[in-house]
This record gives structure tokens, C-alpha cells and sequence, in this order.
């Protein structure tokens, strides 16, 4: 992905530090909420090298 591409981001409402990625149940691992550092990438709008 270039610098400066398009993306989707999806904000988890929790701190996911401790999610592994399935469905299981975790406990979350500060009162954090809504911070960007708990955003997953969904899509990439052209974020190839040709633009």
C-alpha cells in the first residue's frame, strides 16, 4: 500500500489489545473506547503503486 491511499476503517468501541482475532470472548485490557488505535483496515481504495 502506497502512502497517502484511501483506506476504511472500522473503530472498535473497546481496547481489542487482547482480542485474537475469532469469536471467542476476552477481557479487554484498559477502559479505553473508541480510539484509533483499536481500528482494523477493512478496505484499501487504491492503494496500489499505479494509483
Amino acid at each position: 500500500m502506497r502512502v497517502g491511499a484511501v483506506v476504511i476503517a472500522v473503530t472498535m468501541d473497546r481496547d481489542i489489545d487482547n482480542w485474537d482475532g475469532t469469536g471467542n470472548t476476552f477481557t479487554p485490557n484498559t477502559s479505553r473506547m473508541h480510539d484509533a488505535n483499536d481500528s482494523i483496515i477493512v478496505s484499501v481504495y487504491k492503494g496500489d503503486d499505479d494509483g
